[in-house]
């Protein structure tokens, strides 16, 4: 029996805005985000990205902002084939791990209502419901759905 490649955490920059694009997309995340767009954040200085890998695999990331103790994850995406499989998980401690490390001391995120296991994963790691955005996410089909808005402090 082969082993499995260990899951590898690195941090991106620029180059890798196709990548995040392609991720999100292979992710079923709706709406995508243009490469362009991801590039454009990832210049920014208080803007970083984490890229989880198996072997050469890219499996899925986290995009997260930080400014003045302040920070937010904006974006976290695993491909389909890779749910369930602690990889989310993972890149969240990685990035609340990166963003303790340079001083923040509250992080934010919204999460669609009905995304049962990312609420799961982010009451695990300490984050608690503190509002509701209405209408904050717009499927595919047009439906709107509101966001949870959770915070966890350092």
């Amino acid at each position: 029996m082969t082993a499995r490649a260990p899951l590898v955490i690195t941090a991106v920059g620029r180059e890798a805005a196709a990548l995040l694009a392609e991720l999100r997309s292979a992710a079923g995340v709706e709406p995508g985000w243009p490469a362009e767009e991801v590039a454009a954040l990832l210049v920014l200085p208080s803007v970083g990205a984490l890229l989880a890998r198996r072997g050469a695999e890219p499996l899925g990331y986290v995009l997260y902002a930080l400014a003045a103790g302040e920070a937010e994850i904006y974006d976290i995406a695993v491909s389909l084939a890779c749910r369930r499989m602690g990889v989310g998980g993972e890149l969240l401690d990685a990035a609340i791990e990166a963003l303790g490390a340079a001083q923040a001391e509250q992080l934010h995120l919204e999460v669609a209502v009905d995304n049962d296991p990312a609420i799961a994963l982010y009451e695990q790691r300490g984050f608690v419901v503190n509002g509701r955005r209405r209408g904050y996410y717009q499927r595919a089909e047009g439906q709107a759905v509101d966001a949870l808005v959770m915070t966890r402090s350092f």
